[in-house]
């Protein structure tokens, strides 16, 4: 590396915090919708509207601003979105160029440039002064060409076990609602419900199962360091029926005990939305286990019943 190749961050980007707007927990609450809400360290809520669209590089300004290792948070955000005022909002000249930083400040150390013992803060000054590597164009080319790739391969896994988890629930529906399940003689008897698989019987939700409520209290403070306590957010359950844990909303030991007293959901249990998207149902997957947001209801099987947990998400 030449010490040629060092600039400052400054010189290379262009800076749009003068467009961030930062909202209360009440004002996003009546602003509810689908583009995401980010803060220093993430997607902290949902709004009805976006401040920025395209490509950006996201670097935490206060609170959750500087890793363990010594380099800063960040965040590499493309579609439409808002952004608070806890997170500088940044482009390089380039997609190229913003997808480049990003992996060049993901390895510089910028804890000189922090500022705060108690609230760490890395004020737009300092943040310019940060010293990075930018080489010659065709050396970022190869670099970001490389790390996207890796990139890509993870997003794809991800994309594969969406797949085959769409595939399960294609599944189902054939068994379960169009009754083309193995062994089926196709022989119907007629219900209440229309016709159904002669040997099967009609029956209700509260005759398998309990409903629970979430618990109704002010939406607790989300914290930006994983927890291992997860208030699930409507935004988690997918209209495929699946749990979706990109962007998990973690909670303090304290508050999760607190929203935790009605039901902790756990494997096999199953959650549907009250608002916005009602109805939506999801199913929680094996080893997580998760706290009741706002605007959802839990619903778990007897346990004192041998059925199939699947046939809940009907």
């Amino acid at each position: 590396m030449s010490s040629e190749d060092i600039t400052t961050l400054g010189s290379l980007v262009k800076c749009f915090d003068s467009k961030r707007i930062p909202l209360s927990s009440r004002e996003r609450e009546s602003k509810q919708g689908q583009y995401p809400y980010y803060g220093a360290a993430g997607v902290i809520d949902h709004v009805n509207r976006p401040l920025f669209s395209g490509l950006y590089l996201l670097i935490g300004e206060d609170g959750s601003v500087i890793k363990e290792d010594g380099t800063p948070v960040l965040q590499l955000v493309s579609g439409e979105f808002w952004v608070n005022n806890h997170a500088h909002v940044l482009q390089g000249e380039t997609d190229l160029d913003t997808r480049f930083l990003y992996y060049a400040l993901g390895n510089t150390h910028i804890q000189g440039f922090v500022t705060g013992a108690v609230q760490p803060k890395l004020n737009q000054a300092n943040m310019n002064r940060i010293p990075v590597y930018f080489p010659e164009k065709s050396t970022r080319e190869r670099i970001v060409e490389i790390l996207s790739a890796l990139d890509d391969k993870i997003e794809l896994n991800r994309q594969t076990n969406a797949t085959l988890e769409a595939i399960a629930q294609a599944i189902f529906k054939e068994w379960f609602v169009d009754f083309n399940y193995p062994g089926a003689t196709g022989e119907m008897v007629d219900s209440e419900l229309g016709p159904i698989p002669k040997g099967w019987r009609v029956g209700r939700l509260q005759d398998i199962s309990e409903t629970i409520d979430c618990l109704h209290s002010k939406k607790p403070e989300r914290v930006q360091e994983k927890t291992d306590h997860l208030l699930l957010q409507l935004w988690n359950i997918l209209d495929s029926g699946h749990i979706d844990l990109k962007d998990p909303y973690w909670i303090s030991q304290k508050d999760y005990l607190k929203w935790i007293s009605r039901i902790e959901a756990m494997e096999g249990d199953s959650v549907i939305t009250n608002v916005g998207r009602s109805g939506v149902a999801a199913r929680i997957p094996a080893s997580l286990k998760a706290a009741l947001g706002r605007n959802m209801t839990a619903i778990r099987v007897r346990r004192d019943l041998t059925i199939d947990v699947n046939l809940i998400n009907l």
